[in-house]
């Protein structure tokens, strides 16, 4: 009986060590983890990349075989990697956004102006342009209908980069009243 007992905590010792996970990767352990990962998959190193510190991008291409990519994130997450990001592929370029994406954004008067012209010129639509007594306000804005990720994508990419002023924006609810955009 006690043989008995012995083998059954030396087995669920076993599988605890078995099953605890492996340490997080560490930021110094990640430099050779896209050939590593591209060796193991059958993908160009390309595909994966270290950017800052400990995160890791992956960008295959739009055709890429499912398997492929099934693989590199197999290899991630057996590797703990925590911070991943993909980079593409979010959406067919040449889809029509449905619904149009729709931005909020406050800051001063003289940045939410620029910022309307920067939006015109890009083709998308100003809604309104709200002041307020204290010099700052609102400015709603959208995608226009029949725009493509594609052209919608260069001018959303300058706002979530802050290339366009000192503001703060987010989604703005849909004409539907209900969801935002991309919920």
């Amino acid at each position: 009986m006690v043989a008995v007992a012995r083998f059954r905590i030396a087995l669920i010792a076993f599988a605890v060590v078995i099953a605890s996970p492996a340490p997080a990767a560490e930021p110094a352990d990640l430099k050779d983890l896209p050939a590593g990962v591209a060796k193991l998959c059958g993908t160009p190193t390309e595909w994966v990349t270290v950017a800052a510190g400990d995160e890791i991008r992956i960008q295959p291409p739009p055709d890429a075989d499912y398997n492929k990519v099934d693989c590199i994130l197999g290899e991630l997450k057996a590797r703990q990697v925590t911070k991943l990001g993909f980079v593409g592929n979010e959406a067919d370029p040449n889809r029509v956004l449905r619904p149009a994406w729709s931005y909020i954004a406050g800051g001063r008067i003289d940045v939410l102006t620029t910022l309307a012209q920067e939006v015109r010129k890009a083709g998308w639509v100003v809604d309104k342009l709200a002041r307020s007594d204290d010099g700052t306000g609102f400015l709603l804005f959208h995608s226009p209908e029949g725009m493509t990720y594609a052209q919608a994508d260069p001018f959303a990419t300058r706002l979530w980069e802050h290339r366009l002023g000192d503001i703060t924006f987010g989604k703005a609810p849909t004409v539907n009243g209900g969801a935002y955009e991309g919920d």
